[in-house]
């Protein structure tokens, strides 16, 4: 009976038409917008993307769920990137996984880090200095982490699965991967942007584009005040 239902995602807004049978004319969806300690502007991105060294590669996954959000895939790419000659170092945040021995002295876990403290949280140093967010998700509903990384320049490594394609866009802040793609497939792509740097830096800056426009609170803000006005002016 209501009048208006936004959801998060895509996928969210098929479940809602294809489960309980809601009129898709009435549904929006308006995606979720970065947690992050503030805006960054332009300047202070391009340097995030300038300090990021070419000819090596740093990950960062983000989450607390290593199994669901596909952290031994994140494991494994860094291992073969590594094995391919790419000097690649992981940085997991959230997850406190059991490290394989070969792997122990190229990935850093920090577990869980506060971002509703005084202080400037360390998320934003850990992962504007990383070239990738990597999320291999199993499913996924509509992750923070993706936006936050955009914000910050980083694009996404992540997969087809739940809301995620409704914040990633190919080769415009990121590259989905089918949730079975073998972790050679990510390799074969990170290698071939690190080639071309100059590639690499129009995806990074591309990302930061889709963060200001509609990746943010501010713009998600205004979305729903919008559509909420429509409603009641048509009553």
């Amino acid at each position: 009976r209501a009048s208006l239902a936004i959801y998060t995602s895509d996928w969210a807004a098929r479940t809602a038409i294809e489960y309980y049978g809601v009129d898709p004319r009435k549904i929006e969806v308006v995606p979720f917008g970065a947690n992050v300690d503030r805006d960054f502007t332009e300047d202070e991105v391009a340097r995030f993307i300038d300090q990021r060294p070419p000819g090596v590669c740093n990950l960062v996954f983000v989450g607390a769920d290593w199994t669901r959000k596909g952290g031994d895939v994140a494991l494994e790419v860094t291992r073969r990137l590594n094995n391919s000659g790419v000097r690649t170092r992981l940085t997991v945040i959230g997850a406190m996984p059991q490290l394989p021995e070969d792997l122990r002295h190229l990935v850093r876990a920090v577990g869980f880090v506060a971002k509703s403290t005084d202080e400037p949280s360390p998320i934003v140093r850990l992962v504007s200095e990383s070239h990738f967010l990597i999320l291999p998700s199993r499913a996924d509903f509509s992750p923070h982490a993706i936006c936050e990384a955009n914000a910050l320049g980083v694009p996404s490594l992540t997969t087809d699965v739940g809301g995620i394609p409704t914040l990633v866009k190919d080769e415009v802040n990121g590259r989905m991967f089918d949730v079975q793609a073998s972790p050679d497939e990510y390799c074969r792509y990170v290698r071939m942007l690190l080639g071309d740097y100059d590639r690499y830096r129009q995806l990074a800056e591309s990302s930061f584009r889709e963060y200001q426009a509609r990746l943010n609170w501010n713009a998600s803000c205004r979305t729903v005040k919008n559509l909420l006005e429509s409603v009641v002016k048509g009553f």
